[in-house]
């Protein structure tokens, strides 16, 4: 176990055990940016626990980025564990590591869990339910569920993640959520299905994804202004998983070609996969599409270069497969186009077709079917100066309502309301 001591003079007036399920050190912005920052910025301190990510998915496409580079968790102490490569063990490993920190947390104010459902309850039994925060950022159960019913994996992979998604779920929410002192959830959607299953009408605070507003007010969102006989370049930014339904995007771009066959197009798909057989598949169905020339895959990439690239394009585009996994999703994607002042294209996911009634006229939403977003791809086109326009407008809205400092500013105000002394 490392462990690494907080950063400058800073004492925080409140102090959390921070878990979380993504492998460290995480880029993702509601962790990094949330948590080590704009909280920090507001007193609340937090120490992480979390798995190192080792050394050998270092620059594999599929794993999204290096190893631990030495810099350390702004906002307090890294707690990490450093895994074994054989895949039991790191999980009995990882388990007894988080389980070896909940015996030592009687010095914080509160325990945030990140996903990890196995621990939170633990947590609630160890440590007492009025310190326990469960932040559900993705519904864990449903998705072992939804890769159960998929030919994608193994028979005997099937079967185990049926039998996981069942337990979990169980756990989920017939013990963690109606006992936990609140319960963040990542959407308002997530919220009323959170409610429905577990019975609690109570205490679920809809925290969705945010833009870090610093960012935001350094970059430019400016409308790109396309050259004559340029290609049209569409962007996809994000997970590359089957279970995303990527291959998608491959059909609308093939029908807006047939449609439109005299100008260019180009879909550009920046961003790598959960594990390299997830994004080989997606490498495989591009060559077999016959769109190999039309399609432009760099990986996974830092965010200052993936954004760099997405600027450059003329279209965000946000396809989210309906059903339970995703409806109550709040995709980060949508936020960064609108940031980039690119148009945006969009399904009717809640999340998604909210933000387009907050940001009228930066981009269309249509049902997830290959000709209604190729005719859709054609109608931006043709209006595209207005369309960009509105959609470079749109900054001031996301800063006062998706950006991390009104946020923070929620979740502070959760956890100081619910823990007994109101820190």
């Amino acid at each position: 176990m490392a462990r690494i001591g907080p950063v400058g003079p800073f004492r925080a007036q409140m102090r959390l055990l921070y878990f979380i399920r993504d492998p460290y050190p995480c880029t993702r912005r509601d962790v990094l940016t949330l948590f080590g920052e704009r909280l920090h910025a507001l007193g609340i301190g937090s120490d992480i626990v979390a798995t190192l990510q080792r050394e050998t998915d270092h620059g594999d496409p599929a794993r999204g980025g290096p190893g631990h580079d030495g810099t350390y968790w702004p906002a307090g102490a890294e707690h990490l564990h450093v895994p074994s490569q054989r895949p039991g063990l790191k999980t009995l490993g990882t388990l007894l590591h988080d389980l070896r920190m909940l015996w030592r947390a009687s010095g914080y104010d509160a325990l945030v869990v990140r996903d990890k459902i196995v621990v939170a309850a633990l947590a609630i039994v160890i440590c007492g339910a009025s310190r326990v925060f469960y932040w559900m950022s993705f519904p864990m159960p449903e998705a072992d569920l939804a890769r159960a019913r998929s030919h994608a994996e193994r028979r005997f992979r099937r079967v185990a993640l049926w039998l996981r998604g069942q337990a979990t779920g169980v756990l989920l929410y017939r013990f963690v959520v109606p006992r936990a002192a609140r319960v963040f959830v990542q959407s308002r959607r997530m919220g009323e299905v959170v409610a429905a299953r577990s019975g609690r009408n109570g205490g679920l605070v809809a925290v969705p994804m945010g833009i870090d507003e610093v960012e935001l007010a350094a970059g430019g969102a400016v409308p790109n202004a396309r050259v004559a006989g340029d290609p049209f370049r569409i962007v996809y930014l994000g997970s590359m998983d089957r279970l995303r339904r990527i291959d998608f995007l491959l059909d609308v771009l093939r029908e807006v070609m047939r449609r439109d066959p005299q100008r260019g197009y180009r879909l550009v798909l920046i961003g790598g996969a959960s594990t390299p057989d997830e994004y080989d598949w997606l490498v495989q169905r591009v060559k077999e599409s016959g769109l190999s020339g039309f399609v432009e895959m760099p990986g996974p990439l830092a965010r200052d270069e993936a954004w760099r690239l997405a600027g450059g394009c003329h279209l965000g585009i946000s396809a989210i497969p309906r059903g339970e996994v995703f409806d109550v999703s709040s995709p980060t994607k949508m936020l960064e186009y609108l940031a980039l002042g690119l148009p945006v294209l969009v399904n009717d996911i809640p999340d998604q077709a909210q933000i387009l009634d907050c940001t009228a006229g930066a981009g269309l939403c249509r049902p997830m079917q290959a000709d209604r977003f190729a005719e859709a791809v054609l109608q931006i086109r043709a209006d595209y100066a207005d369309f960009a326009a509105a959609a470079a407008a749109s900054r001031p809205w996301l800063q006062a309502s998706r950006g991390y400092e009104v946020l923070a500013g929620r979740v502070a105000a959760t956890l100081r309301e619910a823990l007994p002394d109101g820190r």
